[in-house]
């Protein structure tokens, strides 16, 4: 018996459907399994394949008390995944002629930085992006960032003129370290924040006033702010912390571990509020843009950020194995893949992109890793993230 092309096309395309639809269920049901046994109070996760979403779906709860569902739409902040859209700023900024990569950075800021122990190196915009400008969080100043409430009460500028000028409140020699910049990895939360600052000094626009304008808006990404929004309320997760807390923010902890409402002055560097179902739209849009069909970013600044900024002859000293390489506010996994993570209070969060393959992952989980008694939750959190880089 003949059988007919388009016959053998369509049984071809009807099983193909069928094993998509059971891969996606085996992997909802291994995840739902992984929340069952776990401590986390709840988690959301999605798996981009080209540009289309995969697999989106949330496990758990995201407030344990109300049990109110944790789903794709659960709105709570993502660490320092936040750094990454740090790196597409810092991309347009450059496209609006604001400032180069090169530029050195006191050419662009309204103060000088200075390192004390090399005070004739140039620290440029690159070394920002890249963690390797020299610049050291002092963990006493850094925690200080971290406040009660849903607005910071210091600005981002006034915050970073006492850390970086002589006479603030917040200078030590210790906030640098005495290496040249570009020769050493020291990733810094307060030089993230200064690359932040110098957009609002060339723009005249506050960092989340332009990100809203220039990014968030025309990306259609309707749940991704900075700061608390009353009428986004009923949307946000309770974060938790599930084991035993760092001592600093003990006094941000409920009784029943849910953390206060907090913020953080150097916001730029970890306080973005969002969703997985925009941070899916996100990831579509940066794997359109690798292709050069992103409608915020041409291809040549898309090609800047994504491209991996040392090789061999360049290596700085102190690169995490984890991350050999790093982009522009991104790091490369030893996998090759565009990745960050996040960790706060209450928060964790992984993203990563597989450029080649189009791939894009995503977790969200509203409770901390950085704690003390935490194997539990690192465990969990590993096995969440294996079968997620599982799926090709």
């Amino acid at each position: 018996m003949k059988i007919s092309l388009t016959l053998i096309f369509l049984i071809t395309l009807h099983f193909s459907r069928l094993y998509c639809q059971s891969s996606s269920e085996i992997l909802d049901k291994a995840l739902d399994r992984i929340h069952r046994k776990s401590n986390l109070p709840g988690f959301a996760v999605a798996i981009i394949k080209g540009e289309e979403i995969w697999l989106a779906k949330g496990y758990g709860y995201a407030n344990l008390k109300a049990k109110v569902p944790f789903t794709t739409e659960t709105i709570m902040p993502v660490g320092s995944v936040s750094k990454t859209f740090i790196g597409m700023a810092l991309m347009k900024g450059v496209a609006l002629g604001h400032f180069s990569l090169n530029t050195p950075i006191n050419e662009v800021l309204p103060f000088r930085v200075t390192n004390p122990h090399r005070p004739q190196d140039t620290i440029r915009i690159w070394h920002l992006a890249t963690h390797t400008s020299g610049i050291i969080d002092r963990d006493s100043a850094y925690w200080k960032t971290y406040q009660l409430g849903t607005k910071p009460t210091i600005s981002l500028r006034d915050f970073l003129y006492a850390y970086f000028t002589p006479t603030g409140s917040h200078y030590r020699v210790h906030n640098f370290d005495s290496s040249a910049p570009g020769t050493r990895f020291n990733y810094s939360n307060i030089g993230s924040a200064l690359a932040a600052l110098i957009i609002e000094n060339t723009t005249s626009v506050t960092f989340d006033e332009f990100l809203k304008v220039q990014i968030i808006e025309p990306l259609g990404l309707k749940n991704t702010h900075w700061f608390y929004l009353p009428e986004k309320d009923k949307s946000y997760a309770t974060l938790y912390d599930v084991n035993t807390p760092e001592d600093f923010y003990k006094p941000f902890l409920n009784s029943d571990k849910s953390l206060k409402p907090y913020t953080s002055i150097t916001y730029p560097d970890g306080s973005l509020k969002t969703n997985v179902d925009d941070l899916s739209g996100y990831i579509i849009e940066l794997i359109k843009a690798y292709d050069g069909k992103s409608h915020i970013l041409d291809q040549a600044m898309c090609s800047t950020l994504f491209k991996a900024q040392f090789t061999s002859d360049n290596m700085p000293e102190n690169m995490l194995a984890s991350e050999p390489n790093r982009a522009i506010f991104w790091a490369y996994n030893r996998k090759g893949r565009l990745t960050h993570t996040g960790s706060d209070p209450g928060v964790f969060a992984a993203i990563s992109i597989d450029l080649e393959k189009k791939i894009g992952r995503i977790l969200l989980t509203n409770t901390s890793i950085d704690s003390q008694n935490n194997e539990k939750t690192v465990s969990s959190i590993k096995e969440i993230i294996s079968l997620l880089d599982s799926i090709d």
